[in-house]
C-alpha cells in the first residue's frame, strides 16, 4: 500500500484563491446548466411545475424528499401532510434548522413555504460551492489530480441535480470534507466540530466519526496526520455522537418509542434489513416488475453505482487512504441492507472519496470523454425524470 505523504504547502498552485476560482467556475456553470435544462423542459411541456416555492425555474427541483425537509423547516416535526403521518422524523434537524435561519433572514422574520424554499436553496447552493472548493483543494494538494475534474465530477455529475434542490447532500458533503481536511491538517477540535454538524445533518455522520478514529490510530509512517494518539482527542470523538443521540432522545420523549427514528425509516421508506444476496436478487426482480420505465431505469443505476462504489474502494486502498476506504465501505454497507438497493447513486454525493475517485477517472485521457458523455447523458435523463415528478435517485 502506498504511503500517504504529509500535506505540504508550496507555491502558487496550492493557494486558496486558485481553488476558489476553480470551484466557483464549475458551480456557476452547473447552476446555469440545470436552470437552463429545467427552463427548456418546462417550455417543452415536459416538466410538472410545483405550485409553490417561488418562481420557475428556481423552484423546479423542489420534489420528493424536499417536501419533508421544507415542512420541517416551516412547521417543525410531527406535522401531518394532509392529515397523514409523513414520517418527517426520518430526517435529522441540522439542515432544516439552518434553512429556517436562512428563510427568516431572507423573509425579514417571515416564514412560509416561499421563504422556506428560498432559505433551503441558499443553504444548498452555498454548501455546494464550499464543497466544490474543498474538492478542488484536496485534488490539487493531496492527490495531484486535476482540481477541475474533481469539481466537475461533483457539480455536473449524474446526480448533481440534488445539489440544486432542498436536499441534505450538499451540506453533508461540505461538513465531511471540512472535517477531513481540518483533521488532515491537525486541527482536531475544529474537525470534531464539523463532524458534530455532519452528525446533526445525517446519520452517516457517525461514519465520519469512525473515519477519524482510523486517522488518529494510524502510525505516522502510514501517513497518519498526528505523530501521537491524543487520548483526549480520541475521546472527543464522543462529542459528535451526542447530536444523533440527542435527536433520538427527543423522538423517544415525543413518541415513547426508543427506536422511533428506525420506525419512521421503515414505515416511510421501506428501509429494512436483509442478507446482501437477497437484496441483489430482490433489486434485479424489481427492475423487471417496475411499473414505469423511470423506476426500472433508477433501479438499474443502483447496480451501476454499486460497481462505482466498489471501484472507489479499490482506488482508496491503492492510494493508501485507509480512512477514505472505511468511510466509503460503511456508506456502501448501510445502503445494501435491503429490502432492495436504494439511493446508492445519490449517496455518492455524500461520500467524497467516491467523488474524488470519479474526478481521478475524469483526469484519465483514455476514459475522460466517454465518462463525460455518459455522465452528462445520465444527468439530463435524471433531470427530465425528476421534473416529470417520477422517482429519481
Amino acid at each position: 500500500m502506498t504511503a500517504v505523504p504529509a500535506p505540504r504547502i508550496r507555491g502558487d498552485a496550492l493557494r486558496w484563491r486558485d481553488d476558489l476560482r476553480t470551484g466557483a467556475l464549475w458551480w456557476a456553470l452547473s447552476r446555469a446548466f440545470f436552470l437552463a435544462l429545467a427552463a427548456a423542459l418546462g417550455a417543452a411541456g415536459r416538466a410538472v411545475r410545483p405550485s409553490a416555492g417561488g418562481p420557475w425555474p428556481l423552484n423546479a427541483y423542489v420534489r420528493f424528499d424536499a417536501g419533508h425537509l421544507l415542512r420541517i423547516t416551516e412547521s417543525g416535526y410531527f406535522t401531518p401532510d394532509n392529515g397523514v403521518n409523513a414520517y418527517d422524523e426520518a430526517f435529522f434537524p441540522g439542515y432544516p434548522f439552518l434553512s429556517r435561519v436562512a428563510a427568516r433572514t431572507i423573509g425579514l422574520g417571515r416564514l412560509d413555504v416561499d421563504t422556506a424554499v428560498a432559505g433551503a436553496t441558499v443553504v444548498t447552493w452555498l454548501a455546494a460551492l464550499g464543497a466544490a472548493v474543498l474538492l478542488a483543494r484536496i485534488a490539487r494538494e493531496e492527490l495531484r489530480i486535476s482540481p477541475h475534474a474533481a469539481a466537475a465530477a461533483y457539480l455536473l455529475g449524474p446526480y448533481a441535480l440534488f445539489l440544486m434542490a432542498p436536499y441534505t447532500e450538499a451540506l453533508f458533503g461540505l461538513c465531511t470534507l471540512s472535517a477531513w481536511y481540518l483533521a488532515r491538517h491537525r486541527h482536531w477540535w475544529w474537525a470534531i466540530a464539523a463532524t458534530a454538524l455532519a452528525c446533526a445533518v445525517r446519520v452517516n455522520g457517525l461514519f465520519v466519526v469512525i473515519m477519524f478514529a482510523v486517522m488518529m490510530l494510524r502510525r505516522p509512517d502510514d501517513g497518519g496526520p498526528s505523530p501521537r494518539v491524543g487520548w483526549r482527542r480520541l475521546l472527543g470523538l464522543g462529542i459528535p455522537v451526542c447530536a444523533p443521540l440527542a435527536y433520538f432522545g427527543y423522538l423517544w420523549a415525543r413518541t415513547g418509542d426508543v427506536f422511533y427514528w428506525m420506525t419512521a425509516q421503515e414505515l416511510g421508506w421501506g428501509r429494512g434489513s436483509a442478507w446482501f444476496g437477497r437484496v441483489l436478487v430482490a433489486s434485479a426482480r424489481h427492475i423487471g416488475a417496475a411499473e414505469t420505465r423511470a423506476v426500472a431505469w433508477q433501479q438499474g443505476l443502483e447496480f451501476v453505482f454499486l460497481v462505482v462504489f466498489c471501484a472507489a474502494l479499490w482506488w482508496c486502498l491503492r492510494r493508501g487512504r485507509a480512512e477514505w476506504a472505511v468511510f466509503a465501505w460503511l456508506t456502501l454497507y448501510s445502503l445494501c441492507r435491503g429490502p432492495v438497493l436504494l439511493s446508492l447513486p445519490r449517496n455518492g454525493l455524500d461520500c467524497f472519496p467516491v467523488v474524488l475517485a470519479m474526478g481521478a477517472a475524469l483526469g484519465s485521457r483514455r476514459w475522460r470523454w466517454p465518462l463525460v458523455a455518459a455522465g452528462l447523458a445520465v444527468a439530463v435523463i435524471n433531470t427530465a425524470t425528476i421534473l416529470a415528478d417520477q422517482w429519481t435517485g
